[in-house]
């Protein structure tokens, strides 16, 4: 794990968030929890509108700190529709400690996001959630934004549905907080996972 990623992780614990949300991080825990016990690898998938922010964030951090915890899940993301990953997420990703490289194009790139010279590197690009990358049966489906869950009440091929919704930085684009906010939600977003895992890891 890259030096700065490990020292954020080490830091998660300490995050606070509202405890109001206690009760959908702890499903997200027991389906883990439930998928791993039955010799299965838990497959989730992270979706919101356009696979471009909040949904990239949860893909990477579970990516990341299921390592951390050497725990076997799979990772996804899609959307409702495709557009681009947006580059102020991998700006923040960058700022954290990740290497992220991109095949550039001029719309919706391909990015290549590492965080350890010893594991797989995370490829991510917007595409929806039924995409022949992301699983087609047998996985939990997380809503990341209000505007998916509301606008895709049935995601096929799914086991569990589960809405575990975030604010969106977009916000705050061109602002003085544009960076700030970016960088609070991905903390926020690792900060609930590294919750769930952790919960997972000491169950098992």
């Amino acid at each position: 794990m890259y030096p700065l990623i490990s020292q954020i992780i080490e830091l998660l614990d300490r995050q606070k968030f509202d405890e109001s949300r206690l009760s959908v991080l702890n499903e997200l825990s027991a389906y883990l929890l439930g998928e791993i016990q039955e010799g299965k690898i838990p497959k989730v998938n992270f979706i919101c509108t356009h696979n471009s922010r909040r949904s990239v964030l949860a893909q990477t951090w579970m990516t990341v700190l299921a390592g951390s915890f050497n725990l076997k899940v799979k990772s996804f993301s899609g959307g409702t529709e495709v557009t681009e990953v947006n580059k102020r997420v991998i700006y923040s990703l960058r700022r954290m400690g990740f290497s992220v490289i991109s095949d550039e194009l001029e719309l919706n790139s391909n990015y290549e996001i590492t965080f350890s010279d010893s594991l797989e590197p995370i490829i991510c690009f917007s595409k929806l959630f039924s995409d022949e990358v992301n699983p087609s049966v047998g996985f939990l489906a997380v809503m990341t934004c209000g505007s998916a869950d509301e606008n895709c009440p049935i995601v096929p091929g799914a086991e569990r549905r589960l809405p575990i919704k975030y604010e969106d930085p977009k916000k705050f684009d061109d602002s003085p907080l544009e960076s700030l906010m970016y960088d609070a939600r991905s903390i926020e977003i690792a900060a609930e996972l590294y919750y769930v895992l952790f919960n997972v890891k000491s169950d098992l």
